[in-house]
């Protein structure tokens, strides 16, 4: 088992996804995955400040194991979610048997 991110640019939106679980041996008492709570939360926040930033974003998928949002891109968004992947890669090279980014690193 792994967690995938991908970022996508499509016309005038950016859509940042992750999809999987960790499966790490990184576990707190409760046998909740670290790893997949590092990913979680750079998600959940890049959503929350793209939200603010954008008259146009939305949550795509939301349920175990997958989280993608879409939004309309700006200098604000783009740099938001520019600092998510940097996070991303940087678990991605601390844990790669653990994520790894889909399709590989794409700049912009």
């Amino acid at each position: 088992l792994m967690t995938t991110f991908a970022v996508k640019y499509e016309y005038k939106y950016i859509e940042l996804s992750a999809e999987g679980h960790a499966d790490s041996f990184f576990v707190d008492k409760d046998g909740n995955d670290l790893v997949c709570a590092v990913v979680s939360t750079i998600l959940q926040c890049a959503y929350v400040g793209c939200e603010k930033y954008s008259s146009e974003c939305a949550i795509v998928r939301c349920y175990d194991g997958h989280f993608s949002f879409k939004c309309r891109s700006n200098p604000n968004t783009r740099a938001i979610i520019d600092t998510a992947l940097i996070g991303l890669r940087e678990a991605a090279r601390q844990f790669p048997e653990s994520i790894r980014e889909k399709g590989g690193e794409k700049k912009w």
